[in-house]
């Protein structure tokens, strides 16, 4: 065996661990112990089950062999090329959304292979621009790296909701929104996939295409015939924009992408690999998301069940409600159903300086059937759940809203570095969700709190 498919070998062999921590995971998810957790409380929402997670996020990248044929018909191989020795990866981070929380000051966690050989290295931790979305920045030495694989462990405690929609409809617009909650106002739209800056070795004067939030405030002008949507309270306007959208919208259910590659297939595949033939779709192998901006999904009224959390999310943010999508890791679903996302809004009662944030689960809502003209109704999936103990959310964001790249799609991480990188490489990620461990003394049982 060569030193190459050696080190292919060394990075593919570990998926198996990954699908058995996965299947382990799938066996305990009805295990209600937990240590006991003080849940918060505030008027308008309240939490119950709580649950311990772990979260493993992997990315495989591999740089392409260029193969072809001589005049004599020969085949030949060029060199291979190699990701450059500065190298940047970035992760998003969640320590607090509307039915969960982690503490800032743990660990975490992250694991480098290159080729055959594992470095570990501590993070920095910084925002996103504008928001209060953490981030984990990872810079790694490499040296003639073709193969890379990374895998970012993180924790997190999640719980279910129960709106008490009577309260909050109490709550008037504030005259001003915390900051916290305000810089989710703005942008309106997201940007998946797309850079909010030149990447660092674009040329000089490089123009990126700018998302056209007219789309959506004319939309919002639409729906509420030039009125200013600002005369229904903010959980009624809140509500109305959410069935509309649901209206507007017809979804594919696509939010994953298989991929179809050659190498990683082939080393998942190989007689010396792991020794079996694995279909992407059965072992939770995938390229990354089907996801497009707000305006994008708006003017074609289709998409998948995350184009939908997007669009809500900048619906919102453009009606004046402060909003952000939530994407989540789920414990007791499989295939496309093991991401989840949603849109969450802000309320704010200025009396008690309190800022509260409530989930709206749009593809639920869709599956239901709501409608505009019920907007006064009560929605199960409007803040309350009983589906987010099981899911533990890992970002704001599908694409870092930064100079990174992801290959061909979005997959919530993003590489860059000073010097150039290849254009190319097969991007594969991978899912891994398990119960946290606790001692024995601590264990209690939590399915009636």
């Amino acid at each position: 065996m060569n030193r190459a498919t050696a080190a292919l070998l060394s990075v593919f062999v570990l998926p198996l661990a990954i699908q058995t921590a996965d299947a382990q995971s799938q066996t305990r998810k009805n295990n209600p112990s937990d240590p006991d957790i003080q849940l918060r409380e505030n008027p308008y929402i309240s939490y119950s089950k709580p649950r311990q997670w772990v979260v493993d996020q992997t990315i495989y990248l591999l740089l392409p062999q260029y193969v072809y044929l001589d005049r004599h018909n020969t085949i030949q191989r060029e060199p291979s090329p190699e990701f450059p020795d500065n190298l940047e990866f970035v992760y998003p981070l969640v320590y607090q959304s509307s039915a969960s929380w982690s503490d800032p000051a743990a660990e975490v966690s992250g694991s480098l292979w290159i080729n055959d050989r594992q470095l570990e290295v501590k993070p920095t931790i910084r925002y996103a621009p504008q928001t209060q979305a953490p981030y984990s920045i990872w810079n790694f030495g490499v040296k003639e790296a073709r193969v890379l694989r990374f895998t970012l462990k993180t924790t997190a405690t999640s719980v279910d909701t129960t709106f008490h929609e009577q309260e909050a409809l109490k709550l008037s617009w504030p005259d001003e929104w915390p900051e916290e909650a305000n810089v989710f106002l703005t942008p309106i739209l997201d940007s998946i996939g797309e850079p909010v800056l030149p990447p660092l070795n674009a040329p000089a004067g490089t123009d990126l295409s700018v998302p056209d939030e007219s789309v959506i405030t004319d939309l919002i002008d639409h729906w509420t015939d030039g009125h200013d949507p600002k005369q229904l309270s903010p959980v009624l306007l809140a509500k109305y924009l959410t069935a509309k959208v649901v209206e507007h919208i017809h979804s594919n259910d696509r939010s994953l992408v298989v991929p179809n590659t050659s190498g990683f297939n082939s080393a998942l595949t190989n007689t010396n690999g792991v020794g079996s033939t694995h279909s992407f779709s059965r072992t939770g192998f995938y390229a990354g998301f089907e996801v497009r901006r707000a305006d994008q999904a708006a003017l074609s009224n289709r998409g998948s069940r995350h184009d939908m959390t997007i669009l809500l999310t900048a619906v919102f943010r453009a009606a004046g409600i402060p909003a952000r999508s939530v994407i989540g890791i789920d414990n007791e679903e499989s295939g496309d159903d093991r991401v989840q996302s949603w849109t969450e809004f802000a309320l704010f009662d200025p009396d008690l300086d309190l800022l509260v944030w409530i989930p709206v689960d749009i593809d639920e809502l869709r599956g239901r059937g709501i409608r505009s003209a019920r907007y006064k109704d009560h929605w199960k999936y409007f803040g309350t759940s009983d589906r987010l103990h099981s899911i533990a959310p890992v970002s704001f964001y599908f694409h870092p809203p930064a100079a990174y790249q992801s290959y061909e799609v979005p997959a919530l991480y993003g590489i860059r570095s000073t010097e150039e990188l290849s254009q190319i490489a097969e991007q594969i990620i991978s899912f891994s969700i398990s119960r946290k461990a606790v001692r024995g003394d601590d264990k209690k049982d939590n399915r009636d709190n």
